[in-house]
């Protein structure tokens, strides 16, 4: 509605605007509605870092109680950049069990899985899910490098389950350890089944990690808790 007062015309007329600037009265048409953009569709770059992000940080959250050391920024930013790497490679791999082409990635990003624990299992991820992890035997104290007044070491084993597939977050996750003394006397032959059966198109991450058992009074630096995804599977 278009009013005069003071001698002012302001408001509107039918499409026409009056308004006042500076002292003059000043018309224009009146702004028609504007069309919303359809909304436009994700890059796939865009997309896989939303996938990575979102599911990187649930995974690293039901994780976080099993692995013994503070997690940080740092933490997630390097497991989402690392899942970046892993899912394309993931869905172009159609065959069930065990990805080959699948990068290595340490959680505790201060340190080197490999350089701490020298023998590595033999892990076999089946085309539903399970997985079976075989520790050959070893002598403690060549092939760990553990911290001074190190009494044992606790070797932890997780898998978790993901559904990548389906747009769902959350996944299934199941752990084992075993206790080694640190010192020369050699370990017997361990071989573990875990995991439980996966969806089709589900991923399936391996996690090992070492836990320093020291002397009473020693407090142990994270730095040398480490943690690490050592294989990737995909259910078929």
């Amino acid at each position: 509605m278009a009013r005069f007062e003071n001698g002012k015309l302001s408001g509107t007329l039918n499409n026409i605007v009056f308004y006042n600037m500076n002292g003059k009265t000043y018309v224009k048409s009146k702004p028609g509605k504007r069309s919303r953009k359809k909304k436009a569709t994700a890059s796939p770059q865009v997309s896989l870092f939303k996938q990575a992000s979102t599911y990187g940080s649930e995974l690293l959250t039901e994780l976080k109680p099993l692995i013994p050391f503070k997690f940080k920024l740092e933490t997630y930013n390097k497991f989402r950049g690392w899942l970046m790497e892993v899912l394309p490679v993931a869905a172009e791999n159609e065959a069930g069990g065990k990805l080959s082409n699948i990068p290595f990635h340490n959680i505790n990003t201060a340190v080197e899985f490999r350089d701490l624990l020298l023998v590595q299992p033999d892990i076999v991820i089946a085309p539903d899910g399970k997985v079976k992890i075989s520790f050959p035997s070893f002598i403690p104290n060549t092939v760990i490098k553990a911290p001074a007044k190190t009494k044992q070491v606790k070797v932890s084993m997780i898998t978790s389950t993901a559904a990548f597939s389906d747009g769902s977050i959350g996944g299934k996750i199941t752990d084992s350890n075993f206790m080694v003394d640190y010192g020369s006397v050699p370990t017997v032959e361990q071989v573990f089944e875990l995991g439980v059966p996966g969806r089709n198109g589900d991923l399936v991450f391996v996690i090992l990690v070492l836990n320093f058992q020291q002397l009473p009074g020693t407090k142990a630096d994270e730095i040398v808790l480490p943690a690490a995804v050592v294989a990737v599977g995909k259910v078929r």
